[in-house]
């Protein structure tokens, strides 16, 4: 709740309690527990932003988690997609490199590790 939310809570409370005290022989009970009432609906309400705020940030967070965790996932089935990735690159007769080969499911490893 803002600042100046709670400030105008705080005067309409502050204003029953006036019109109360200065009312006299006008049925000034029945008015206090009508501003009484709305004033615990109005905090009733803010209560209820406010959970349903914080619900929102909540499901927003695991949305931006399940994007970088996205992210990842292309990354990674991009590189063993790639066909270029089996290609044997000859650096001399007896060590031919393969990147797949040679990477031996280290991204995908990391990727599960970082996804537990």
């Amino acid at each position: 709740m803002s600042e100046t939310n709670e400030g105008r809570l705080e005067e309409v409370k502050r204003s029953a309690k006036w019109l109360y005290c200065f009312m006299g022989p006008v049925d000034v009970q029945s008015i206090s527990e009508d501003m009484n009432w709305q004033i615990e609906q109005v905090e009733k309400a803010q209560q209820d932003v406010e959970k349903h705020l914080n619900s929102y940030r909540e499901w927003f967070e695991e949305q931006t988690n399940f994007s970088n965790e996205n992210e990842w996932l292309r990354e990674s089935l991009a590189f063993y997609a790639d066909s270029k990735n089996y290609q044997v690159n000859v650096v001399d007769q007896w060590e031919p490199e393969i990147k797949v080969m040679m990477d031996g499911g280290a991204k995908a490893a990391k990727l599960l590790e970082e996804l537990k």
